[in-house]
């Protein structure tokens, strides 16, 4: 599906290995196209973003001037109802 979509996938060691330079590429090859985000903050992993991390991606992503729409799910608790606050005073 995704090949036949040329939909890129973005690995989470891609993303860990070098935060800064992976969200660069995610900018570079989604300028000129309708770009979605979608982030799911419920599914906490070992492996997974932290917060400070998640806000940074999320500020590159917000300069964005092709960004369409975001949604954030999974949001079940007081400390995810404030980080997806945060997330979204950035699109404001």
């Amino acid at each position: 599906f995704f090949n036949k979509n040329k939909i890129k996938v973005v690995s989470m060691q891609q993303f860990t290995a070098d935060l800064k330079d992976t969200t660069d590429f995610i900018m570079e090859i989604s300028q000129g196209k309708p770009l979605y985000v979608s982030l799911d903050i419920g599914c906490v992993h070992e492996e997974g973003f932290s917060s400070q991390q998640i806000l940074y991606i999320m500020k590159r992503i917000a300069m964005m001037n092709n960004l369409k729409a975001i949604d954030i799910v999974e949001v079940d608790d007081v400390k995810k109802i404030k980080l997806a606050s945060k997330i979204l005073a950035e699109f404001l």
